[in-house]
């Protein structure tokens, strides 16, 4: 190996991983704090917080499974960083759904 030679790396993909999570995760927050201003700036009423609880559940997945679609062709290792995203997605959607019903159920009695 010569002193003015630069070593090339193999994959130019490694990162992308990181970056596919990233961005997803990044745009999934961006996304629900959006939707969550204009559903709370439109309808001031007490049936709005029923719509912020649905679109809190249903911003990070939905918007996961936007950029794994739109990566799978493109960058593989993007699109499985989507995936992670779309899990925890899956997770935070399904114990914000967890936590609404118990918050029901702790008025009902």
């Amino acid at each position: 190996m010569n002193v003015g030679e630069e070593q090339v790396d193999e994959n130019p993909h490694s990162g992308g991983f990181w970056k596919g999570l990233g961005l997803a995760l990044a745009s999934s927050f961006l996304g629900t704090f959006l939707l969550l201003w204009i559903t709370l700036a439109v309808t001031p009423t007490h049936h709005s917080f029923f719509w912020t609880v649905v679109i809190i559940a249903g911003a990070f997945p939905t918007l996961g499974v936007y950029f794994t679609r739109r990566w799978v062709k493109v960058n593989k290792s993007m699109a499985s960083g989507a995936r992670v995203a779309v899990i925890i997605g899956l997770i935070i959607a399904v114990s914000i759904v967890a936590w609404f019903i118990s918050v029901l159920n702790s008025l009902g009695s």
